[in-house]
């Protein structure tokens, strides 16, 4: 399990190094903190899975990566993440190994569930809708879950990375989106 761990970290690094495209030619090296992968390996990050909006009969939840000595007392940077997937599919763990990357160094990192088309016949304003209902659930529970509500960054890929900007970028803030 711990190598197993060990070689999806190296893989996912692996791959978002060659995945960049091809304009600089020079050789890049990825160099990893041993404190980091013995953390990884030694104690796998277990999440915890919250509900943070229901719609209707939808549940959206988050998954929240907590450092390994977590101490609820102690208020942590927060990072939070939103899959990509054009508005119209994808998964909350396409970001798996960010989440676990970003706990091991001692942040709380989220994964956040929201609708889609394919699955809830939606459009990307109610997607825009769940990302600020993610951020205020986080902000409301600050306390119960560790998170530090004035350093919380959002991130994302594709559509994901349009929701994170819109979550502190727009004026779509209504508290009546958490219904």
């Amino acid at each position: 399990m711990r190598l197993t761990a060990l070689l999806g970290l190296l893989l996912l690094f692996s791959v978002a190094a060659f995945s960049q495209e091809k304009q600089d030619t020079t050789e890049k090296t990825l160099v990893f903190s041993t404190s980091v992968v013995n953390a990884l390996v030694s104690n796998p990050i277990k999440p915890i899975r919250v509900i943070y909006k229901r719609v209707d009969t939808v549940k959206l939840s988050l998954l929240l990566y907590r450092p390994a000595g977590f101490h609820p007392s102690r208020r942590y940077p927060t990072i939070i993440f939103f899959f990509g997937g054009g508005w119209t599919k994808g998964s909350m763990m396409q970001f798996q190994q960010h989440a676990k990357y970003f706990a091991a160094r001692g942040m709380i990192a989220v994964l956040a569930d929201y609708r889609v088309a394919s699955r809830n016949k939606t459009t990307p304003f109610e997607a825009v809708q769940d990302a600020r209902s993610a951020i205020r659930f986080l902000r409301a529970h600050a306390d119960k879950y560790g998170i530090d509500e004035k350093r919380i960054a959002a991130s994302g890929g594709s559509a994901g990375g349009h929701l994170a900007a819109a979550t502190d970028l727009t004026r779509l803030d209504d508290p009546r989106d958490d219904r």
